[in-house]
């Protein structure tokens, strides 16, 4: 039996990964492996994770497979940069009256897309006058999701952060099918809620584990 080639280059592909979310704690089931498209996860779940604590830098897994990666720029900063089959895109956030995140292109000036935060979760404008409307989703405050104009949910994700590495389930709408957004969608999703964590710690540092 064929052992592999040991000089073949190692790829986000071949990664390990942790196990799946178990489909009776979710209600979704979890994908099957080898994802060419975010978009083929509609209707199956996923999950964050931070492989080290000492980098800031997170992967979205299925099964055994990296599908998605997001990576800060610099510790402290909020340009990130994330990756999946669908593209590259860069994350910054600015502004304290008005907070925004830009969603750009690689090496390009130009908006790709815009969260504007706002009463009790914020939206996204994007390409094409697409907007996606970003909220809360239970009582406990522990769940956001993005929506599309007409009310479908295209992406959940429930982070836990009390851990040195945070984790979170991600669940993809049927919807997000056909959706090209939802590329960048389920990594900014990730993306906003870190920072948020990070807002809250760095507001109550006695809460930091």
């Amino acid at each position: 039996m064929s052992q592999g080639n040991p000089d073949k280059p190692v790829t986000l592909r071949s990664l390990p990964a942790i196990p799946p979310p178990k489909e009776e704690a979710t209600g979704v089931k979890p994908a099957k492996t080898m994802i060419k498209s975010i978009r083929d996860l509609a209707g199956q779940s996923a999950t964050w994770r931070q492989p080290s604590p000492l980098r800031q830098e997170f992967e979205m897994v299925v099964n055994d497979e990296v599908i998605a990666t997001l990576r800060w720029k610099k510790i402290g900063g909020t340009t990130a940069i994330a990756r999946a089959p669908e593209g590259t895109w860069t994350f910054k956030a600015a502004g304290f009256v008005a907070p925004r995140v830009t969603v750009r292109l690689p090496n390009s000036d130009y908006d790709f897309g815009i969260f504007r935060s706002g009463s009790g979760g914020g939206v996204v404008e994007s390409l094409g006058d697409q907007k996606f409307p970003w909220r809360c989703v239970n009582f406990m405050q522990n769940a956001w999701a993005f929506f599309d104009d007409e009310g479908n949910k295209l992406v959940q994700i429930r982070p836990e952060f009390s851990g040195n590495k945070p984790t979170g389930i991600v669940e993809i709408g049927v919807k997000a099918a056909g959706r090209q957004e939802i590329g960048f969608l389920v990594i900014l999703a990730w993306y906003l809620l870190v920072l948020t964590a990070e807002d809250v710690a760095a507001s109550n540092p006695s809460a930091t584990p």
